[in-house]
């Protein structure tokens, strides 16, 4: 049986699964002055920076931040998937 090229094209929206929106783990979006620190990532990758709180200074790159770590005088560029916002109750 051969289908038309209309009903070959068609999609059936009802049979495409979607991923559920994660915004519970979605990370905060980072801005210049956020007060940041290792993410669980990047506390794997770079352990000599433990947990160590830094201030975002400026963007180095599309995916990486300038950040000014408390103790330290030389900025670092850090890839923003090692950062996570220090929550402001802390």
């Amino acid at each position: 049986m051969r289908l038309d090229d209309t009903a070959a094209r068609r999609l059936d929206f009802d049979d495409i699964m979607l991923p559920e929106p994660q915004a519970a783990t979605m990370p905060l979006a980072l801005a210049i002055g956020d007060r940041v620190r290792m993410s669980a990532l990047g506390q794997g990758r770079h352990p000599r920076y433990g947990d160590v709180e830094g201030v975002l200074i400026r963007k180095a790159a599309a995916s990486a931040w300038r950040v000014k770590f408390d103790g330290r005088n030389a900025l670092q560029t850090i890839h923003r998937d090692y950062l996570e916002k220090v929550p402001a109750d802390e």
